[in-house]
C-alpha cells in the first residue's frame, strides 16, 4: 500500500474525467442490487440519510428517492455530477454536521481509500442516530486481492477482510446487525457494456464486495 492511499486516491478521483455517467447500464447494474438489498433490510422513508463519499452518485440515484439524501465528499469534481439535491464537500473526518443530524449513515468504497478509516467511521457515528451503513471491497475475492495492487489509488483494500470490518465497527462502538457478500464481476468503469454479464447477484463469500448495517450503541 502507498505510504499515502489518500493522496493517490484524491489525485485520481480529481483529475478523471473518464468516469461512466450514474445512468450508465453497467453502473445500474453495478449499484442498484445493493440498494435493493438495502431496502430489503432497512427502512428508508421519511428518513434523513447521509452518503459519505458519494462521488458522481453511482448509488446516490437510487437512493435519492427513498429518502430526505445529503451526499457529502472531498472532491468537487465527483459532486458536479451527482444527482442528490444536497451536496455537501467537505472531509470524512470531520463531517460539518451535529450530532445525530441524521437517521442513517451511508458509506460505500470510501473507507480503502483512506489512511485512517476507523477515524472517519467515529465520525460517522457521532453524526448518526441509529445506523452506520458500509460497504467495502471483498478481499478474499481472488480477482479483487490481485486487481487492487494494479492501481495505486485501489491498493488500501487489501485490508478489507470480514473480520477487519467487524474490528472497525467494534471499535467505533456499532452493533452489527446485518452483513452479506454481494456482487458479482462487474466493475463500474471497467465491465463491457455487453448484454451477457446481465445475471443475478452473487451472495457468494467470493463475491466481490460485502455490506455491513451497525447501530449505534449507547456505550
Amino acid at each position: 500500500m502507498p505510504q499515502d492511499i489518500e493522496k493517490a486516491s484524491f489525485d485520481f478521483y480529481s483529475k478523471n474525467h473518464h468516469e461512466r455517467h450514474y445512468s450508465h447500464p453497467v453502473i445500474t447494474q453495478f449499484a442498484k442490487p445493493k440498494v435493493d438489498w438495502l431496502k430489503s433490510k432497512v427502512n428508508f422513508k421519511g428518513k434523513k440519510v447521509l452518503e459519505v463519499g458519494g462521488g458522481n452518485g453511482y448509488l446516490s440515484q437510487f437512493l435519492n428517492p427513498l429518502c430526505d439524501l445529503t451526499v457529502l465528499d472531498i472532491s468537487e469534481h465527483e459532486l458536479a455530477n451527482n444527482p442528490a439535491k444536497t451536496k455537501v464537500c467537505g472531509s470524512a473526518y470531520q463531517l460539518p454536521f451535529e450530532a445525530n443530524s441524521f437517521d442513517i449513515v451511508f458509506c460505500s468504497n470510501l473507507l480503502h481509500h483512506l489512511n485512517f478509516p476507523q477515524k472517519a467511521l467515529a465520525e460517522m457515528r457521532r453524526v448518526s442516530k441509529d445506523l452506520v451503513i458500509i460497504s467495502e471491497p471483498n478481499i478474499i475475492n481472488p480477482l479483487m486481492f490481485f486487481g487492487v495492487w494494479l492501481f495505486p489509488h485501489e491498493r488500501g483494500a487489501h485490508r478489507f477482510t470480514k473480520n477487519y470490518l467487524l474490528n472497525l465497527f467494534s471499535q467505533a462502538q456499532l452493533k452489527l446487525l446485518d452483513h452479506t457478500f454481494l456482487g458479482g464481476m462487474v466493475m463500474p468503469n471497467a465491465t463491457p457494456n455487453i448484454p451477457f454479464i446481465s445475471r443475478p447477484e452473487s451472495t457468494s463469500p467470493l463475491s466481490f464486495f460485502q455490506i455491513l448495517i451497525g447501530q449505534k450503541t449507547n456505550q
